[in-house]
Formats: C-alpha cells, structure tokens, sequence
C-alpha cells in the first residue's frame, strides 16, 4: 500500500533519448539548409539583370489581341506575380494542324475566328543556378505556360523563347 501512494518518477529511458536527439538533429538540418542557399531554388543568385522572352498567346478571339499593346505592364493572373513590359507584339491568325480530307493527312490551316499574339516582353530577373526569377519569383523557362493580365485582358500562352542581356 505504501508503494502505491508514492509519486512515481519519470526518468527517461535510452529510447527516449535517441529519439530525441534525432528530432533535435533534424530540425537544426532543416534550419541550416532554408537558411542557406541564396534563394528558394535552392542554388546561387547573381545580380540583377535585364531579359525579354517571347510568349505566344495562342486561341484569341478575333480582334481581342489588338488589345496588348506595347508598354503593358503584365501580371500574372492567378499568383499576381508582376511578369514585365511588353516591348511588341505581332497578331496573325491562330495556326491548327486539321485532317486533309481530300487529299489524306494532315495540313496546316489559319482558324480564321481566333488570333495568335506574339508578345515579347521585358523585364528584371535574378538568375539561379536552375531558374530565371523575374519580379520577385516568377520562374520562367522555355516551353512553361503563362497566364498573363494586361488592361482590359486576359491570355494564356507559352513562352517560346528567352535573351538575356551579356551583362
């Protein structure tokens, strides 16, 4: 009976203590690595530079392209990530492979109820080892999809091609 008014001590056992010290461990790895490495990609960043890519807004409504006109600033529509100016843009009708019914396979047609705007635009980037970063984060790179708006406008394309200043 006396045993079982005692207050029991809890001391820790061997167990206990490794897997402490694996969690301690663990959180100081975590710390150290997003504490290090210049950016969220993970790799270095340099200096501040200038780039224009090309992005090809494709399935535009007839007539609704003539809306981008140069000195838009563009933002992306979901994140709201500022994306840079267009520095010029060239309208032409939206290009689709159809089936040649005539003559078999397939042939290159204009859709003529829809518009290709192809923009180029300008902005400032960071460079990582692995990404161009424009206006705090947005990453872009060749093939990546952009969902960009403009006033007065709102089109999806793709970029197709980057340049970077030799600076």
């Amino acid at each position: 009976m006396e045993n079982a008014n005692k207050p029991r001590r809890s001391i820790f056992n061997l167990f206990d203590i490794v897997v402490i010290a694996i969690i301690v461990v663990l959180a100081l790895a975590l710390c150290l690595s997003r504490s290090s490495g210049g950016s969220a990609s993970g790799g270095t960043a340099s200096g501040s530079r200038t780039v224009r890519y090309t992005v090809e807004f494709t399935g535009i409504q007839n007539g609704a392209a003539a809306l981008m006109q140069p000195g838009d600033e563009l933002v992306d529509k979901i994140k709201k990530y500022d994306i840079g100016t267009v520095v010029s843009v060239e309208i032409d009708n939206t290009r689709k492979l159809t089936q040649d019914y005539t003559n078999g396979g397939m042939v290159d047609s204009a859709l003529e109820t829809q518009q290709t705007a192809t923009a180029v635009i300008e902005a400032e980037c960071t460079e990582t080892d692995a990404d161009i970063l424009v206006s705090g984060g947005y990453a872009i790179k060749v093939g990546t999809s952009v969902s960009a708006k403009g006033p007065g406008y709102q089109y999806s394309g793709t970029i197709i091609g980057i340049e970077r200043d030799a600076a």
